[in-house]
């Protein structure tokens, strides 16, 4: 390709020239504001490309694809083309979208679209539809983003906007990298009814209507996080009126038969911290009977009946996968689950799914770095907070968490803030009478601590009550078990209850978390409270051999009113 210089000025009408461009040449746009006002269609051009600056940005009129399904860019029968940073932005309310059709190849490597999606369940242009159109063709996208925040139950009658669409005119290989997008209402990734392959590769997907991702035989998901987290998303841009409202996470669907059955999700990390509908995180259907999940990690911080769900016909094969969370009445699975080497905390109920250990903890270094903030917050990192109510005496705290620790803006001289020696982060500090401490940090709040007073505890502007509340730790051996040994960790203060043995130990850690040791046998019970989380569970038994269940005790009998 040659470079062709494009000579316009912050705030001139662009789309002309790209509509103009010719086989052999690379437009190279200079930084600034640009117009683009019109739509553009390349066809059966090669090598060629667009490519802009870091801070090049290309305004589309608010409104844009809102009454007419019309993208800002048509790609069609080209080949070995480069698209290179390019932004979209708009005054409101817009849905700029894109087709790219390759014979052979072609590179996208940055594509953002800055504005916020329409809110009607009209028509509107899908985000990016890919379409590899030989079976030797090769496409690959990297760091396509969009925080649509569009109305995510307005499905219509399912043609509103997706973030990817690829569908059965694609035959070659596509693989999209770092991808970030949330708050589509018909799916983030619709890319499961095709014949050719598709790689989502390390993204971070969040808020999405219908699923995150649709999954099919020629589909892989790697290494990608997913958050469903809608009262954040409420909290921000994002709107949820309609009633057409499922934020699954990952959906099997091969179309009735379009696309081969199957389909892999590999060394993902689900978080599910707040919905309105979820029928589960990772459900078949539409002809899609099979699907693999291979060292994956859920959090459940939020209730959920299933979260994952096969019918009698339906296979889930599960291998490595670990459930965690702080959720009291959430189940692992139901229906047809296969597989081996899962572990799920005690806190959840593990239903259908084959387990070997009651044991796991989230490992936050596995995330997307972008997914320890909600997409929509203003602040940079989450913020817990906490307040005294007015008339209180001196509350004294401290809490660690799994990563970096800061004071904020309204958190005086006098509160600590250290680094352990095992990379955890230690704060300590005092309110009193209407008092308000602030801390931003990285990762999880592991453990909590706290005088007698009253006063209110926020994680991400979201109460975070749940550090208080006392729950009931039961183990049982099963009948003629010779013994079962245990050990546990909370984020909260550990109390053995009457008529557990006495020889069973309880002590404070020096990181603020709390261990219990002990042993049951032949029918044996052990029964502790504690509060705030469990962090940790490991038993020298098989789960055949013991019973551990977690229960809340009644409100009236919590530690705070």
């Amino acid at each position: 390709m040659t470079e062709v210089q494009v000579g316009a000025s912050p705030g001139d009408e662009v789309a002309g020239i790209v509509n103009d461009v010719n086989s052999g040449e690379l437009l190279v746009f200079p930084s600034g504001t640009f117009s683009w006002s019109s739509a553009v269609e390349v066809n059966d051009t090669t090598n060629w490309g667009l490519r802009c600056q870091p801070d090049t940005v290309f305004e589309v009129p608010a409104g844009w694809g809102e009454r007419e399904a019309k993208s800002v860019l048509d790609i069609i029968r080209g080949d070995d083309f480069l698209l290179e940073n390019l932004t979209y932005d708009s005054s409101g309310r817009a849905a700029p979208g894109m087709t790219a059709e390759a014979m052979n190849r072609a590179h996208i490597n940055g594509l953002h679209y800055r504005c916020n999606g329409p809110l009607s369940t009209r028509k509107h242009p899908n985000g990016l539809n890919v379409i590899g159109r030989r079976p030797e063709s090769v496409l690959r996208v990297d760091n396509y983003r969009c925080h649509n925040n569009g109305d995510i139950g307005a499905y219509g009658s399912g043609e509103t906007r997706a973030g990817v669409w690829v569908g059965p005119g694609h035959h070659g290989s596509v693989r999209f990298v770092n991808p970030v997008l949330s708050g589509f209402p018909n799916n983030g990734f619709y890319v499961s009814r095709t014949m050719g392959d598709v790689v989502v590769d390390r993204g971070l997907l969040m808020n999405n209507n219908v699923s995150q991702v649709r999954v099919s035989g020629n589909v892989k998901v790697r290494d990608t996080t997913v958050v469903i987290d809608v009262d954040s998303y409420l909290d921000g841009e994002g709107v949820l009126e309609g009633d057409k409202h499922n934020t699954r996470g990952f959906w099997g669907d091969s179309g009735d038969g379009i696309a081969p059955e199957g389909g892999l999700v590999t060394d993902c990390s689900v978080i599910l911290q707040s919905y309105r509908r979820c029928t589960g995180l990772v459900l078949l259907g539409l002809g899609n009977s099979r699907l693999t999940l291979e060292n994956c990690q859920f959090l459940l911080n939020a209730n959920i009946t299933a979260l994952l769900a096969a019918d009698s016909n339906q296979t889930i094969e599960t291998t490595n996968c670990s459930f965690d969370g702080v959720s009291l009445g959430s189940t692992a699975a139901r229906g047809h689950l296969t597989g081996s080497g899962n572990e799920v905390m005690v806190t959840v109920d593990p239903g259908t799914l084959p387990i070997d250990q009651r044991s796991t903890a989230f490992d936050w270094n596995r995330i997307q770095p972008e997914a320890l903030r909600a997409a929509t917050r203003p602040y940079d990192v989450p913020l817990l907070t906490v307040e005294a109510d007015e008339g209180a005496g001196e509350i004294g705290y401290e809490f660690v968490t799994s990563g970096e620790l800061a004071a904020g803006e309204r958190a005086d001289e006098t509160e600590s803030v250290e680094r352990n020696d095992d990379g955890t982060w230690t704060a300590t500090g005092a309110v009193a009478d209407g008092d308000v401490d602030d801390f931003e940090f990285r990762g999880a709040v592991l453990a909590w601590q706290a005088d007698e007073g009253d006063y209110t505890l926020s994680v991400e502007e979201t109460n975070a009550e749940y550090m208080n509340d006392t729950h009931e730790l039961t183990v049982e051996a099963a009948t003629g078990v010779d013994e079962v040994t245990y050990t546990f960790i909370t984020s909260g203060e550990i109390t053995a209850k009457d008529g557990t043995d006495p020889a069973e130990s309880v002590e404070r850690n020096d990181d603020g978390t709390w261990t219990a040791t002990g042993t049951v046998a032949d029918g044996d019970v052990d029964s502790f409270e504690f509060t705030g989380r469990v962090h940790d569970w490991r038993a020298d038994a098989d789960v055949s051999q013991y019973t551990a269940a977690i229960g809340q005790r009644p409100e009236e009998t919590t530690q705070r009113e």
